[in-house]
């Protein structure tokens, strides 16, 4: 019997793609892989998908980095500017994670330090850093507010 093509009250339908060679893994979808193995509904070739994965790229989503914090010369720095830093720490712990995250994964430490000097500028004034703002795509031309 097959399925409707289209979602009804009593059902549904999800399509799976198969996973690109590389890509992450989130900890939730390792732990779904994993349940999935043990009960033995996993399909050899997602398996082989899951076996080939580099653990060591598991936590690399900023929400997964729950241990993100400055380092010490960079928190020093952030805490030496009282106002900024007190109108960091009254933002939202999502706010402050992602941030916090922002600011340490980028690989060199001069990046890491202009990117520390922008988020103190705007904690300053009380102002959003725009980590999450799209590059415009080559060739667009942008809009002026």
């Amino acid at each position: 019997m097959k399925r409707p093509l289209t979602p009804t009250a009593d059902s549904f339908r999800q399509r799976f793609s198969p996973r690109k060679p590389g890509s992450r893994w989130s900890l939730v979808n390792i732990r779904h892989a994993r349940r999935l193995e043990a009960e033995g509904r996993t399909h050899a070739s997602g398996l082989a998908a899951f076996r080939a994965r580099d653990p060591q790229e598991a936590r690399n989503y900023s929400f997964e980095a729950r241990s993100a914090a400055f380092d010490t010369a960079l928190e020093r720095k952030f805490r030496a500017d009282r106002t900024a830093w007190a109108n960091f720490e009254a933002r939202p712990p999502g706010y402050r994670r992602l941030h916090v995250h922002w600011v340490m994964s980028a690989k060199r430490p001069e990046t890491r330090v202009l990117r520390l000097e922008r988020l103190i500028e705007a904690s300053r004034d009380r102002r959003d850093v725009r980590v999450l703002k799209r590059a415009p795509r080559p060739g667009s031309r942008r809009r002026k507010s």
